[in-house]
């Protein structure tokens, strides 16, 4: 059994118009497995339901339908039976690290008061030596001076190891990233990644990390799910998913994406107009209309995943480069 599961999760949101009440499916039919230890990539556009999964799948937003497991127990019983060890179970490090702390305070008085919370040592001198530990860890030295200091006065890749820290202080075994390095300089994200996957080989956390940048998420998952409006369109190990696509836009992504090797030359994919949920029921594939390989079966009949080879699967009828007529 798979450490976390996530079965036919979908979420709703009710949209009030013109034409009366009528619902956005911000993700529709999701289904994945994480074993302990595994970083499972979670790309695609902005707003494709990336964010709304993540915060899904540790509580943060209510379930349409479907269900999480953690080990076989399932999310809602976790949160019922004890909130408190739930949380320290299962963590999320935002996108945005300026608006995860709050700005009157002192980073010491915002570490210690979790640590106090989550009853993490004996006295406030045992957790303050905790946090001076842990910092200097993650990098951050001296590690009194930045324990002294408010959110204002550091930089969003100091608070971003900052905000890993506090997550990580309660040895959760489950950490969503959420576009962590987007916001941050190219000079500090490499070290943002590896203080991530050193967590990885450490605690043996099991993490999605959440990006819409198909370089980095190369780097550090192990398995690559993509999201189109709310649905995994492909999936499979990173490097089945990233040398040999299948669905047309996963190949966009990609042709978008720089090559290690600089003798590749690579064709960019137009995609024209941009991702539109819309309200209401859906009828076929949601990319047949911003499809290059779109034909008549794509606007009539929503595809099923099906097997690539063993572990990678997608949801295409164009499949192996048929044409649009077809």
């Amino acid at each position: 059994m798979a450490y976390l599961e996530a079965e036919h999760l979908c979420k709703k949101y009710m949209v009030r118009g013109s034409n009366g009440k009528s619902f956005l499916q911000a993700v529709d039919d999701v289904n994945f497995s994480l074993e302990q230890g595994e970083i499972l990539g979670v790309i695609g556009e902005s707003g494709c339901g990336k964010s709304t999964l993540g915060r899904m799948l540790i509580g943060l937003e209510p379930i349409t339908s479907g269900r999480v497991t953690y080990d076989g127990r399932k999310l809602e019983g976790l949160m019922k039976e004890d909130l408190r060890r739930f949380r320290g179970m299962a963590q999320m490090v935002f996108q945005n690290p300026f608006d995860t702390f709050p700005p009157k305070q002192t980073m010491q008085n915002i570490l210690l008061r979790v640590m106090k919370i989550h009853h993490i040592g004996a006295d406030k001198e045992e957790r303050r030596q905790r946090c001076l530990r842990l910092l200097e860890e993650a990098g951050l030295k001296p590690a009194e001076d930045f324990l002294n200091r408010y959110p204002h006065e550091l930089s969003g890749g100091q608070l971003q190891r900052l905000s890993i820290v506090r997550s990580m202080m309660l040895s959760p075994s489950f950490l969503v990233a959420d576009e962590p390095v987007s916001m941050l300089d190219v000079s500090v994200r490499a070290d943002i990644i590896n203080m991530l996957m050193d967590i990885r080989k450490k605690k043996n956390t099991a993490m999605v990390f959440i990006s819409h940048d198909l370089a980095t998420t190369r780097y550090i998952s192990d398995r690559i799910v993509v999201m189109y409006l709310g649905r995994i369109v492909e999936s499979g190990g990173t490097d089945q998913v990233l040398h040999n696509p299948q669905h047309p836009y996963t190949k966009a992504l990609l042709s978008y994406c720089g090559s290690v090797d600089p003798r590749e030359k690579r064709e960019q994919v137009e995609v024209p107009g941009e991702a539109f949920a819309g309200a209401g029921e859906r009828s076929g594939c949601s990319f047949a209309p911003r499809c290059f390989m779109a034909c008549g079966r794509c606007f009539r009949e929503q595809p099923r995943m099906e097997t690539v080879e063993e572990g990678h699967r997608a949801a295409c009828h164009c499949m192996g480069g048929k044409s649009k007529t077809e």
